[in-house]
């Protein structure tokens, strides 16, 4: 069941209730490695449903958040998980403000959802004076049991891991 939130200047505010999530994130689970698989990335990953909404992450996404957040993810969208100060802008949310339509991390979920592989780079400002993320974002779309989704790799430039030497 689809819930309405107000207007929204870009993306659509509409989202999913938490039922609806917690049934995605089964299907997902039905999978049973997914989790491991996700878990053992170290980079952040997200898995979006079609309204933008997180229904499943793995350890590194919930490690780059506020503990007490970290906790409550599922159902949120990524913006919000990650503190975007433009997430708190409208009722409707992340992906709902002018702004929005400027944000790589936005851009690729869309891209995927709508079938497209997309690569995009996300600045986000935080806001609670967390330090701001600028990240990579490679998004693929995934259809599980009739339902589409996107998968969202995130990479801050410092976390792609150590330059290999090779010897001269």
């Amino acid at each position: 069941m689809r819930t309405s939130l107000p207007k929204s200047d870009f993306a659509p505010a509409e989202r999913v209730d938490s039922s609806v999530v917690e049934r995605q994130k089964a299907a997902l689970s039905e999978a049973a490695f997914l989790p491991a698989l996700l878990d053992a990335m170290p980079l952040m990953v997200v898995v979006l449903n079609p309204s933008r909404q997180i229904v499943m992450c793995n350890k590194a996404f919930r490690d780059a958040l506020p503990p007490e957040e970290a906790a409550a993810v599922l159902g949120r969208r990524p913006g919000e998980a990650l503190g975007c100060a433009r997430s708190r802008e409208t009722a409707g949310g992340c992906g709902t403000t002018r702004s929005c339509a400027r944000c790589g991390l936005l851009r690729a979920a869309l891209a995927a959802l709508n079938g497209s592989p997309a690569c995009e780079t996300c600045v986000l400002e935080r806001s609670s004076g967390r330090r701001g993320l600028r990240a990579g974002v490679w998004a693929s779309p995934l259809a599980v049991g009739g339902e589409d989704f996107a998968v969202l790799v995130l990479a801050e430039p410092a976390a792609r891991g150590p330059r290999v030497r090779h010897a001269d």
